[in-house]
């Protein structure tokens, strides 16, 4: 079992809070896996700093490539090629550098980015990934197709980002166990160019409103997926997906002066997000799963059930300002990923059930083929069509001949405390080489030793046991009868029925007719 990713980035302080005087307060240490939080005392008391340990903390000096390799997001990319599920979500304060890390910093007034994020990266390594196990041709009809959705959670109320769609709903499938958006538009993507066609349109669309703390800060949640189909020849399909969230960030009406319905609903969608985590890390922690998840308490929950259940692999980036203005907000982006850090995962392989119980049976059929080649050979019969009956039984007594003449034409083995041993072979090795398999698969209570050593004892059927029998054996007495209810073999006397067996008088009458 892993665990949820805890990835910190803290950004570099900007040119007008360092005009303010504000100081940095969040400073990652040599390593790369702990970060140090310094919050100021209160009513004279000396600064509290605070220590914290993440997956990976991520300086002001950090590029975007170094961000890419970080967080692995090629092999999270080559998960979803393998039909499993990854989540890379950004979690923060507003204005701390969620969108930037996401799509990178944005140019123009129409909301366009410099396209060298981490959804644009994913995008490039996909493209490039298909064309070449396409070309290359490693796998003999191998078939992968790419597609791609982008919705916003604005006012609790989904919108497609693709095509303008406003008020989807989300449902609830039984069958797949799952929430899914009704009516969300999925374009399939040839190359790189349908995928920056994507995005850019996304980016285009999405709500973004100015305010104090961000002049271009995002209104809503944004959730770009992308959708992987993997088919190998007869092999059933594995269908993956990789999914990038941009949260909203939490905001405080005092800092960012807003007093629309948006912030309101922004910060309960993050408070039911947060209870989210918090029972799943609960349950997770005690060894035990919680009773229940409050999923519905929110679009939001709902739309990112899958990323937080289990079955997916998801890293949380939790993006962090350094002034020392919002170290409390900070220090709340922080325990957020932590919390987050203890609920566990397990990625499993996603693959189309229909096509593998197909796939599963004609690799049943194509083993029982091969099982039936192999005895045909081992019988010296046709390797194809139908087999004559009179074969299987050449050199055999007739399978409708009465019991009494095949046992009369049989040689029967002697009893084990005799020293002569049965002619013939004693072995199924020697049979096998003797070129008589029929003798092994035909006759498995004639008497034949099934062992590999060749000293071994003949193993005696029922016939020798019976026939090695003296004529006066008391068989009665071995019951433990009383002596009133013994009566010798030659009295023709009834048995009684709690015995379970029938006596037999004469060996000699064994299979011929009593004398009169």
């Amino acid at each position: 079992m892993e665990h949820i990713g805890a990835f910190l980035r803290v950004r570099p302080l900007l040119p007008r809070e360092e005009a303010q005087g504000e100081e940095v307060c969040i400073v990652v240490q040599c390593g790369g896996t702990k970060v140090n939080a310094t919050s100021r005392g209160t009513r004279g008391a000396q600064d509290q700093i605070h220590t914290f340990d993440m997956d990976c903390c991520l300086g002001p000096d950090v590029s975007q490539e170094e961000v890419f390799r970080a967080l692995d997001l090629h092999a999270m990319c080559d998960a979803a090629f393998e039909g499993k599920a990854a989540t890379i979500m950004c979690f923060g304060q507003t204005g701390s550098g969620k969108t930037y890390t996401m799509s990178g910093p944005t140019e123009g007034e129409d909301g366009r980015t410099a396209e060298n994020g981490i959804q644009f990266e994913a995008v490039r390594y996909v493209s490039e990934f298909r064309e070449k196990a396409q070309s290359a041709g490693e796998v003999e009809g191998r078939t992968i197709k790419l597609r791609a959705s982008y919705l916003e959670l604005f006012n609790e109320r989904i919108n497609d980002l693709l095509n303008g769609t406003e008020g989807l709903k989300c449902r609830w499938s039984k069958g797949a166990g799952c929430f899914f958006v009704e009516d969300l538009m999925i374009v399939e993507c040839l190359d790189i160019n349908d995928f920056m066609l994507v995005l850019r349109e996304g980016q285009a669309r999405r709500k973004r409103a100015a305010h104090l703390l961000n002049e271009d800060s995002s209104r809503s949640h944004l959730i770009f997926t992308i959708y992987t189909e993997v088919i190998d020849g007869e092999k059933p399909a594995r269908r993956g997906k990789l999914t990038f969230v941009d949260l909203a960030g939490s905001e405080r009406l005092r800092d960012t002066g807003g007093v629309g319905e948006d912030t309101k609903s922004i910060n309960r969608s993050l408070f039911a997000l947060g209870n989210v985590i918090e029972r799943l890390s609960k349950g997770r922690s005690a060894g035990q799963r919680a009773d229940h998840i409050p999923y519905r308490s929110s679009v939001l929950t709902q739309l990112l059930m899958n990323s937080l259940d289990g079955g997916c692999r998801t890293v949380l980036l939790a993006c962090v300002t350094p002034s020392s203005r919002f170290v409390e907000e900070s220090l709340r982006t922080i325990y957020f990923a932590q919390r987050a850090q203890k609920i566990q995962f397990k990625a499993v392989e996603r693959v189309d059930t229909a096509q593998k119980e197909v796939y599963d049976l004609k690799t049943e059929i194509r083993r029982l083929r091969e099982e039936n080649l192999l005895l045909r050979r081992a019988l010296h019969l046709p390797e194809t069509g139908a087999i004559d009956p009179a074969a299987l039984y050449a050199g055999r007594p007739d399978p409708h001949t009465p019991a009494g003449e095949v046992e009369k034409s049989r040689p029967i083995a002697a009893p084990k405390h005799a020293s002569r041993r049965s002619p013939g072979p004693s072995s199924s090795t020697e049979l096998f080489r003797e070129g008589r398999p029929l003798e092994i698969l035909m006759s498995p209570g004639d008497g034949v030793r099934r062992c590999q050593s060749s000293d071994a004892e003949p193993k005696s059927s029922a016939l020798d046991i019976l026939m090695g029998l003296p004529n006066s054996t008391d068989l009665v007495g071995q019951r433990q009868i009383p002596p009133r209810e013994k009566l010798p073999l030659l009295q023709r006397a009834p048995v009684p029925k709690t015995l379970g067996f029938h006596i037999i008088p004469k060996k000699n009458r064994l299979f011929g007719p009593q004398a009169s």
